[in-house]
Protein backbone atom coordinates (compact mmCIF):
# COMPACT_ATOMS: atom_id res chain seq x y z
CA UNK A 1 0.00 0.00 0.00
CA UNK A 2 1.42 3.61 -0.90
CA UNK A 3 1.16 5.92 2.28
CA UNK A 4 0.64 9.88 2.70
CA UNK A 5 4.17 11.54 4.48
CA UNK A 6 3.08 13.15 7.69
CA UNK A 7 2.59 17.28 6.82
CA UNK A 8 6.11 17.51 9.04
CA UNK A 9 7.33 14.41 9.04
CA UNK A 10 10.38 15.23 7.06
CA UNK A 11 12.46 16.91 4.40
CA UNK A 12 10.48 18.35 1.52
CA UNK A 13 12.24 19.36 -1.48
CA UNK A 14 12.34 18.58 -4.99
CA UNK A 15 14.67 16.52 -6.91
CA UNK A 16 15.37 19.31 -9.79
CA UNK A 17 18.07 21.88 -8.85
CA UNK A 18 16.32 24.69 -7.36
CA UNK A 19 18.22 28.12 -7.18
CA UNK A 20 17.31 28.79 -3.63
CA UNK A 21 17.03 26.11 -0.90
CA UNK A 22 13.49 24.65 0.21
CA UNK A 23 12.08 24.64 3.61
CA UNK A 24 12.59 21.71 5.67
CA UNK A 25 10.06 20.75 8.51
CA UNK A 26 11.11 18.08 10.52
CA UNK A 27 9.92 16.28 13.66
CA UNK A 28 7.06 13.62 13.09
CA UNK A 29 3.85 14.72 14.55
CA UNK A 30 0.71 12.72 15.32
CA UNK A 31 -0.31 12.50 12.02
CA UNK A 32 -0.85 8.93 11.34
CA UNK A 33 0.26 7.84 7.69
CA UNK A 34 -2.90 7.25 6.06
CA UNK A 35 -2.82 4.89 3.29
CA UNK A 36 -3.59 5.62 -0.38
CA UNK A 37 -5.50 3.54 -2.83
CA UNK A 38 -3.19 0.78 -4.84
CA UNK A 39 -4.01 3.15 -8.04
CA UNK A 40 -4.28 6.39 -8.35
CA UNK A 41 -6.92 7.89 -11.12
CA UNK A 42 -4.99 10.94 -12.64
CA UNK A 43 -7.83 13.65 -13.89
CA UNK A 44 -8.73 13.88 -17.32
CA UNK A 45 -7.34 17.57 -17.27
CA UNK A 46 -3.68 16.27 -16.07
CA UNK A 47 -3.71 13.81 -18.82
CA UNK A 48 -3.85 16.35 -21.62
CA UNK A 49 -1.92 15.52 -24.66
CA UNK A 50 -1.18 19.15 -25.60
CA UNK A 51 0.84 19.64 -22.35
CA UNK A 52 4.67 20.29 -22.19
CA UNK A 53 5.48 19.26 -18.70
CA UNK A 54 5.42 15.71 -17.24
CA UNK A 55 5.61 15.85 -13.70
CA UNK A 56 5.88 12.53 -11.74
CA UNK A 57 4.71 12.52 -8.15
CA UNK A 58 6.58 10.23 -5.09
CA UNK A 59 4.15 7.73 -5.56
CA UNK A 60 5.17 7.36 -9.35
CA UNK A 61 2.00 8.83 -10.70
CA UNK A 62 2.86 11.08 -14.23
CA UNK A 63 0.40 14.31 -14.62
CA UNK A 64 0.98 16.23 -17.82
CA UNK A 65 0.60 19.99 -17.44
CA UNK A 66 1.11 23.22 -19.06
CA UNK A 67 4.74 24.79 -18.55
CA UNK A 68 3.10 28.20 -18.89
CA UNK A 69 0.74 27.76 -15.95
CA UNK A 70 3.59 26.24 -13.42
CA UNK A 71 5.40 29.13 -14.28
CA UNK A 72 3.04 32.00 -13.71
CA UNK A 73 1.82 30.61 -10.79
CA UNK A 74 5.21 28.92 -8.98
CA UNK A 75 8.02 30.95 -8.68
CA UNK A 76 9.71 27.87 -7.63
CA UNK A 77 9.10 26.29 -11.14
CA UNK A 78 9.85 29.36 -12.85
CA UNK A 79 13.20 29.76 -12.02
CA UNK A 80 14.24 26.41 -12.23
CA UNK A 81 12.76 26.23 -16.32
CA UNK A 82 15.01 29.58 -16.39
CA UNK A 83 17.97 27.05 -15.46
CA UNK A 84 16.74 23.47 -17.14
CA UNK A 85 15.48 22.03 -19.85
CA UNK A 86 12.93 20.40 -20.58
CA UNK A 87 11.17 18.74 -24.05
CA UNK A 88 9.26 20.56 -25.91
CA UNK A 89 6.39 18.38 -25.62
CA UNK A 90 5.55 15.54 -23.44
CA UNK A 91 6.11 12.02 -25.11
CA UNK A 92 7.34 8.90 -24.08
CA UNK A 93 11.21 9.90 -24.25
CA UNK A 94 10.28 13.29 -22.15
CA UNK A 95 12.14 12.78 -18.77
CA UNK A 96 9.65 13.82 -16.17
CA UNK A 97 10.24 16.19 -13.40
CA UNK A 98 10.43 14.29 -10.08
CA UNK A 99 8.06 15.34 -7.21
CA UNK A 100 8.53 13.92 -3.87
CA UNK A 101 4.58 14.52 -2.92
CA UNK A 102 2.36 12.16 -3.11
CA UNK A 103 -0.36 11.81 -5.86
CA UNK A 104 -2.87 13.26 -4.00
CA UNK A 105 -1.32 16.58 -2.67
CA UNK A 106 0.38 16.59 -6.34
CA UNK A 107 -3.26 16.76 -7.78
CA UNK A 108 -4.48 19.15 -5.28
CA UNK A 109 -1.87 21.39 -6.01
CA UNK A 110 -2.10 21.48 -9.93
CA UNK A 111 -5.81 21.86 -8.98
CA UNK A 112 -5.60 25.47 -7.10
CA UNK A 113 -3.21 26.63 -10.06
CA UNK A 114 -5.09 25.71 -13.36
CA UNK A 115 -8.67 28.07 -13.74
CA UNK A 116 -11.25 24.97 -12.93
CA UNK A 117 -13.17 24.18 -10.39
CA UNK A 118 -11.20 22.66 -7.31
CA UNK A 119 -12.29 19.45 -5.42
CA UNK A 120 -13.48 20.55 -1.59
CA UNK A 121 -10.42 19.11 0.88
CA UNK A 122 -12.31 18.56 4.12
CA UNK A 123 -9.30 16.90 5.87
CA UNK A 124 -7.22 19.45 8.47
CA UNK A 125 -3.82 17.19 7.74
CA UNK A 126 -4.56 17.01 3.89
CA UNK A 127 -4.83 20.94 3.57
CA UNK A 128 -1.81 21.65 5.79
CA UNK A 129 0.60 19.09 3.21
CA UNK A 130 -1.19 21.20 0.51
CA UNK A 131 0.12 24.49 2.48
CA UNK A 132 3.89 22.80 2.95
CA UNK A 133 3.91 21.92 -0.64
CA UNK A 134 2.21 25.61 -1.86
CA UNK A 135 5.17 27.18 0.36
CA UNK A 136 7.90 24.80 -0.72
CA UNK A 137 7.07 25.70 -4.54
CA UNK A 138 6.33 29.09 -3.95
CA UNK A 139 2.75 29.28 -5.25
CA UNK A 140 1.43 32.56 -3.70
CA UNK A 141 -1.99 31.83 -4.87
CA UNK A 142 -2.12 28.74 -4.33
CA UNK A 143 -0.67 29.10 -0.73
CA UNK A 144 -3.69 32.16 -0.22
CA UNK A 145 -6.32 29.85 -0.85
CA UNK A 146 -4.89 27.51 1.71
CA UNK A 147 -4.81 29.60 4.15
CA UNK A 148 -8.37 30.90 3.92
CA UNK A 149 -9.66 27.31 3.78
CA UNK A 150 -8.02 26.22 7.17
CA UNK A 151 -9.31 29.98 9.00
CA UNK A 152 -12.86 28.63 8.21
CA UNK A 153 -14.65 27.59 11.36
CA UNK A 154 -15.03 24.07 10.09
CA UNK A 155 -11.10 23.82 10.09
CA UNK A 156 -10.05 26.04 12.36
CA UNK A 157 -12.60 24.93 15.10
CA UNK A 158 -11.46 21.37 14.70
CA UNK A 159 -7.56 21.77 14.82
CA UNK A 160 -6.57 25.30 16.13
CA UNK A 161 -2.99 24.02 17.38
CA UNK A 162 -2.52 21.68 14.37
CA UNK A 163 -2.90 25.11 12.08
CA UNK A 164 -0.73 27.13 14.53
CA UNK A 165 1.92 24.76 14.72
CA UNK A 166 2.60 24.76 11.19
CA UNK A 167 1.79 28.74 10.74
CA UNK A 168 4.42 29.20 12.92
CA UNK A 169 6.92 26.67 11.24
CA UNK A 170 5.68 28.51 7.59
CA UNK A 171 6.65 32.03 9.08
CA UNK A 172 2.89 32.56 8.18
CA UNK A 173 1.66 35.59 10.19
CA UNK A 174 -1.99 36.08 9.73
CA UNK A 175 -2.95 32.76 9.90
CA UNK A 176 -0.80 32.50 13.04
CA UNK A 177 -2.21 34.29 14.69
CA UNK A 178 -6.04 33.84 13.91
CA UNK A 179 -5.35 30.26 15.19
CA UNK A 180 -3.85 31.37 18.16
CA UNK A 181 -6.54 33.18 19.40
CA UNK A 182 -8.95 30.45 18.69
CA UNK A 183 -6.92 28.00 20.21
CA UNK A 184 -7.04 30.03 23.77
CA UNK A 185 -10.86 30.40 23.38
CA UNK A 186 -11.36 27.10 22.80
CA UNK A 187 -8.49 25.29 24.62
CA UNK A 188 -6.07 25.95 27.51
CA UNK A 189 -2.96 25.04 25.61
CA UNK A 190 -1.86 22.27 27.89
CA UNK A 191 -5.03 20.26 27.75
CA UNK A 192 -4.43 16.64 26.78
CA UNK A 193 -7.03 16.50 24.36
CA UNK A 194 -4.67 18.48 21.81
CA UNK A 195 -1.12 17.62 23.14
CA UNK A 196 0.08 15.70 20.38
CA UNK A 197 -0.63 18.83 18.01
CA UNK A 198 2.28 20.18 19.99
CA UNK A 199 4.83 17.94 18.75
CA UNK A 200 7.59 19.41 16.84
CA UNK A 201 6.41 23.19 18.18
CA UNK A 202 9.16 25.57 19.14
CA UNK A 203 9.06 26.38 23.28
CA UNK A 204 9.05 30.11 22.63
CA UNK A 205 5.69 29.59 20.11
CA UNK A 206 4.48 27.16 22.90
CA UNK A 207 4.74 29.89 25.70
CA UNK A 208 3.33 32.62 23.53
CA UNK A 209 -0.02 30.30 24.02
CA UNK A 210 -0.22 30.12 27.35
CA UNK A 211 0.54 33.55 27.80
CA UNK A 212 -2.00 34.62 25.25
CA UNK A 213 -4.72 32.29 27.26
CA UNK A 214 -3.82 34.25 30.59
CA UNK A 215 -3.99 37.15 29.36
CA UNK A 216 -6.91 36.40 27.62
CA UNK A 217 -9.00 34.89 30.57
CA UNK A 218 -7.93 38.15 32.68
CA UNK A 219 -9.39 40.21 30.17
CA UNK A 220 -12.21 38.44 29.50
CA UNK A 221 -13.14 38.53 33.33
CA UNK A 222 -12.30 42.22 33.59
CA UNK A 223 -14.71 43.15 31.05
CA UNK A 224 -17.55 41.52 32.39
CA UNK A 225 -16.12 43.42 35.87
CA UNK A 226 -16.73 46.12 33.70
CA UNK A 227 -19.72 45.49 32.54
CA UNK A 228 -21.17 44.47 36.05
CA UNK A 229 -20.12 46.31 38.64
CA UNK A 230 -20.66 46.16 42.48
CA UNK A 231 -22.79 49.53 42.62
CA UNK A 232 -24.83 50.51 40.12
CA UNK A 233 -24.44 54.57 38.75
CA UNK A 234 -26.87 56.29 41.12
CA UNK A 235 -24.95 54.55 44.55
CA UNK A 236 -26.76 51.16 44.79
CA UNK A 237 -25.77 48.25 45.21
CA UNK A 238 -26.22 45.47 42.79
CA UNK A 239 -27.61 41.89 43.74
CA UNK A 240 -26.56 39.27 41.23
CA UNK A 241 -27.79 36.00 40.78
CA UNK A 242 -26.15 32.54 40.78
CA UNK A 243 -25.61 33.02 36.93
CA UNK A 244 -23.21 35.68 38.01
CA UNK A 245 -20.84 33.39 39.29
CA UNK A 246 -21.65 30.86 36.59
CA UNK A 247 -20.83 32.97 33.75
CA UNK A 248 -17.67 33.94 35.73
CA UNK A 249 -16.69 30.37 35.62
CA UNK A 250 -17.27 29.99 31.70
CA UNK A 251 -15.78 32.70 30.77
CA UNK A 252 -12.16 31.08 33.15
CA UNK A 253 -12.81 28.26 31.08
CA UNK A 254 -13.57 29.36 27.47
CA UNK A 255 -12.96 32.98 26.99
CA UNK A 256 -15.10 33.48 24.05
CA UNK A 257 -18.30 35.63 23.08
CA UNK A 258 -19.96 31.81 22.08
CA UNK A 259 -20.25 31.31 25.72
CA UNK A 260 -23.07 33.97 25.51
CA UNK A 261 -24.27 32.70 22.17
CA UNK A 262 -24.75 28.98 23.64
CA UNK A 263 -27.29 30.46 25.61
CA UNK A 264 -30.91 30.09 24.63
CA UNK A 265 -32.46 32.83 26.91
CA UNK A 266 -29.96 35.75 27.56
CA UNK A 267 -33.04 37.81 29.51
CA UNK A 268 -34.51 34.89 31.63
CA UNK A 269 -31.03 33.26 32.08
CA UNK A 270 -29.76 36.49 33.56
CA UNK A 271 -32.32 38.53 35.40
CA UNK A 272 -30.99 40.39 38.25
CA UNK A 273 -32.29 40.24 41.53
CA UNK A 274 -34.44 43.55 42.51
CA UNK A 275 -32.39 46.05 43.88
CA UNK A 276 -33.46 49.74 45.52
CA UNK A 277 -32.36 51.45 42.36
CA UNK A 278 -35.62 52.43 40.42
CA UNK A 279 -34.18 53.08 37.39
CA UNK A 280 -34.80 50.52 34.13
CA UNK A 281 -31.17 50.30 33.23
CA UNK A 282 -30.13 48.97 36.60
CA UNK A 283 -32.68 46.22 36.99
CA UNK A 284 -32.12 44.39 33.66
CA UNK A 285 -29.21 42.87 31.99
CA UNK A 286 -30.42 42.61 28.81
CA UNK A 287 -28.09 45.98 27.73
CA UNK A 288 -25.39 44.88 30.04
CA UNK A 289 -25.14 41.03 28.25
CA UNK A 290 -24.96 42.70 24.88
CA UNK A 291 -22.62 45.01 25.39
CA UNK A 292 -20.89 42.52 27.12
CA UNK A 293 -20.85 40.16 24.01
CA UNK A 294 -19.49 43.04 21.39
CA UNK A 295 -16.53 43.86 23.65
CA UNK A 296 -15.66 40.05 23.86
CA UNK A 297 -15.84 39.61 20.09
CA UNK A 298 -13.89 42.69 19.57
CA UNK A 299 -10.99 41.56 17.72
CA UNK A 300 -8.85 44.80 18.00
CA UNK A 301 -8.76 44.27 21.68
CA UNK A 302 -8.37 40.22 22.30
CA UNK A 303 -6.42 41.31 25.75
CA UNK A 304 -7.01 44.76 25.99
CA UNK A 305 -4.82 47.47 25.34
CA UNK A 306 -1.52 45.61 24.62
CA UNK A 307 -2.59 43.18 21.71
CA UNK A 308 0.89 41.27 21.31
CA UNK A 309 -0.29 38.47 18.99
Amino acid sequence: MKEIPSWNGGAHSTRSESPEPLLTLASPTRYEEAPLPDEFDVPTVFQDMSADILLQSSDHVLFRVHKIILTLGSSHFKDVFLLDEFASRVDSEATPIQLDEPATIVAALLYRLYPIVKPDITDVDEMLLVAVAAHKYRMEGVLAQVQAQLLSPAMLDARPLAIYNAACRLQLGETKRCAARRLVELYDPLDKAIRADTEGLSAPDFIVLCDLRRDRISHCIKLMDDHFPAVCPHGWQFEYGPWYQALRAKLSQKPSASVLASIPDLADAFAMEPSRCGYPECTTSGLLLQDLKEALADTDRFIGEEDYL
